[in-house]
């Protein structure tokens, strides 16, 4: 078992014991969501429901902090549950980057 420390500035002190590989203090969190209706028609509203995770790591986190959604469709919105409609019929690929307070991204 080895111990490592890092000063950072100011008065923090990190210890982190390796027991085997790296230690993660503050993993990225995981973006993911749904939508309903599940099979929309062109000029139907779309609600997309953010569905995504952020576990906080080692030292706890804020959580998500910002959404960043492209619909495919040239728009896009900064919501985390946003209402979107298409104003025709064909296949779109959504696109949603989370942030959580740390500064960590994912995006699906």
């Amino acid at each position: 078992m080895r111990v490592m420390r890092w000063m950072a500035v100011g008065r923090l002190l990190l210890v982190a014991v390796m027991l085997a590989g790296c230690a993660v203090f503050d993993p990225a969190p995981t973006a993911n969501f749904t939508w309903t209706p599940t099979d929309p028609l062109a000029r139907t509203e779309v609600q997309f429901t953010d569905l995504s995770t952020d576990s906080g790591g080692l030292f706890g986190s804020g959580g998500i902090v910002s959404w960043d959604w492209g619909f495919g469709d040239n728009d896009d919105a900064q919501a985390q549950n946003p209402k979107h409609e298409y104003q025709s019929a064909g296949s779109y690929t959504v696109r949603l980057t989370v942030t959580d307070s740390s500064g960590n991204q994912a995006t699906t």
